[in-house]
């Protein structure tokens, strides 16, 4: 990891970056260990880099991206046959904030924001029957994209009373899962691909919070968000209302009561399969 100014007290960096060992250790044990000639692995790795610029008393600049996965090797080669295996999973995220002070009571963060999660099998198989030699591959892809763009703004009424409020859009692109298949058999050949129709869908919010201090003791957080969710097909419009008190009894004890809104139009169906992860994201 390394850090420092770009330039002194307006532009800094800071990059790290982290992988795990392990498969480097294990695929070359499991390699002579192993009766059959497999060999098998893990790794994972995470990439963070930052930059932040300081454009005036008022305005300041982020940066911001990631990115890591995981992954699964397995390997079988005897005299005739190479199998191998490749199970793939991961994020990328990338983001832009420019944060603003109007005055001593208003200030904003204006984001831009791309997001992409990715889940990938791929199957392969090589052996020679009778001096012919075939080859076979198999694919699966599924995966969800994300572009998005949230305003949010923080106005101080008095040292009792602070709004929140802002909106936000996200654009999502879904392909739930895609198959492709490869076969090889000296000249002849077969090539497809099939799996589900891509998707996509815009989410829209707006919201306003009110945090309220009643003297000493008191404290309440009142607020609505209001939700349009567009797909295809369907138009959905949700209201969520939010309610926390807080109330401090003694210096030790504090008395809470809440109530929550809220609907999630994005949904996970994960398989049961042990051979393969199976993560399907979609409308």
């Amino acid at each position: 990891m390394v850090e420092g100014p770009i330039k002194k007290d307006t532009t800094s960096y800071m990059l790290s970056v982290r992988r795990f060992m392990y498969d480097l250790i294990t695929r070359p044990i499991t390699r002579v260990t192993s009766f059959n000639g497999t060999s098998a692995g893990y790794n994972f790795y995470d990439l963070n880099a930052k930059i932040n610029h300081i454009i005036s008393p008022k305005d300041r600049l982020y940066l911001s991206f990631y990115s890591g996965g995981d992954k699964v090797l397995t390997s079988q080669k005897t005299q005739t046959d190479l199998n191998k295996m490749i199970l793939e999973w991961g994020n990328i995220l990338g983001s832009f904030r420019w944060n603003h002070l109007y005055g001593d009571k208003l200030f904003s963060n204006l984001t831009l924001v791309f997001t992409r999660y990715r889940l990938a099998n791929d199957f392969s198989s090589t052996f020679t029957r009778n001096n012919i030699k075939e080859k076979t591959s198999t694919s699966y892809w599924s995966g969800i994209v994300d572009l998005s763009a949230k305003a949010d703004f923080d106005y101080y009424v008095n040292q009792n009373y602070k709004i929140k409020f802002g909106g936000t859009s996200i654009f999502h692109h879904f392909n739930p899962n895609t198959t492709s298949y490869k076969s090889f058999e000296n000249s002849a050949v077969v090539d497809t691909s099939f799996g589900s129709k891509k998707q996509n869908g815009f989410e829209n919010a707006v919201y306003l919070e009110n945090e309220i201090s009643i003297g000493t003791r008191l404290f309440t957080n009142i607020g609505l968000r209001v939700t349009n969710y567009q797909t295809p097909n369907r138009n959905y419009v949700s209201y969520e209302p939010r309610f926390l008190s807080t109330f401090i009894i003694t210096e030790n004890t504090l008395l809470k009561a809440s109530y929550s809104s809220m609907n999630q139009y994005i949904h996970l169906l994960t398989g049961s399969s042990p051979n393969m992860q199976n993560d399907i994201w979609f409308l």
